[in-house]
């Protein structure tokens, strides 16, 4: 918020979809945003798309799309004249696994539809001065990737350049750079967290 700090607000934007705006209306009553960070993410799926239930389309494209959209509306209405910024978090993957497509198609379909949305929501929020940016952090060995196997671990810090995986500190300091007043002029960009590994 405008107080420089920063306030969490998990959401289920999946089965909270319909009320998102009034539930953060609650959560935040009355207060102007500064920015929204949206690190959405639905467990990955193998399978064809033409064998995906309908159901989990749409929950793909409620994260990706439909959920920044009205978050950007709901900024919007609540940022004050000096602006605002909106951050999304991708990942590497997308662009550094180019069969990632066939292999899990949902996953890689959502994620090229979350950097349109960036690219689409940075043109129209300009006038507003609210930047609207994404960061695609590298392979970060803990949470969901908790189960990697240790010899994994090894050999992918071996094969990047600077010796080693992305961390949480490396996507703070990218997060707390898009939200600072030093990146009033960058948006619809994207930053990879890959250590050079091209």
């Amino acid at each position: 918020d405008n107080s420089g700090k920063l306030k969490v607000a998990p959401l289920d934007l999946v089965n909270e979809a319909g009320n998102m705006e009034d539930r953060l209306d609650s959560l935040f009553p009355h207060q102007s945003f500064w920015g929204i960070i949206h690190g959405a993410s639905l467990p990955v799926m193998q399978q064809p798309l033409l064998e995906i239930e309908t159901s989990r389309l749409n929950e793909e494209w409620i994260m990706t799309s439909t959920a920044p959209i009205r978050l950007a509306k709901w900024l919007k209405a609540r940022c004050d004249p000096q602006g605002g910024r909106m951050l999304m978090i991708g990942s590497e993957s997308v662009k550094l696994q180019p069969r990632l497509h066939t292999r899990h198609p949902l996953y890689a379909l959502g994620k090229r539809l979350l950097r349109e949305t960036v690219r689409a929501l940075a043109q129209e929020l300009a006038i507003q001065k609210i930047t609207v940016n994404i960061v695609h952090p590298g392979l970060i060995p803990q949470g969901i990737n908790a189960g990697i196997s240790p010899a994994t671990v090894r050999m992918l810090e071996v094969e990047n350049p600077m010796k080693r995986l992305c961390s949480v500190s490396d996507v703070l300091t990218s997060v707390l750079f898009f939200l600072g007043e030093s990146s009033g002029y960058i948006s619809g960009q994207e930053i990879y967290l890959n250590g050079g590994r091209f």
